[in-house]
């Protein structure tokens, strides 16, 4: 069986990743899409302690009722503080990137 061909989409919000993606998947194709991934990761134990331990005292509603992550505060906070967003994705990105391998090999 040959090496199936990787192909990466990005671009900026509004530019159509998701269309593009939602046309490749309609086709057959396997898809390994970054952004659902995250949002599982946001409901791992581990990640939520990690989050809480760093940004509770900095960020007001973390929490949502539910125990859930609340993004949208979450968000309006590090996208307005670079060096906090950078922190964020240390937690994210080596966990991405295994759940990436293991989509590989599936």
């Amino acid at each position: 069986m040959k090496r199936p061909i990787e192909i990466a989409i990005t671009g900026k919000i509004g530019t159509g990743k998701t269309t593009t993606c939602n046309l490749l998947k309609n086709l057959g194709y396997q898809i390994f899409e970054s952004d659902n991934e995250v949002k599982k990761l946001f409901y791992r134990r581990k990640v939520k302690t990690q989050i809480s331990s760093l940004f509770s005292n900095k960020v007001k509603t973390l929490f949502k009722e539910n125990g859930s992550i609340n993004k949208k505060t979450l968000g309006d906070f590090l996208f307005s503080n670079t060096k906090e967003l950078k922190k964020l994705e240390q937690i994210l990105y080596p966990l991405l990137e295994i759940q990436k391998k293991k989509f590989k090999k599936k």
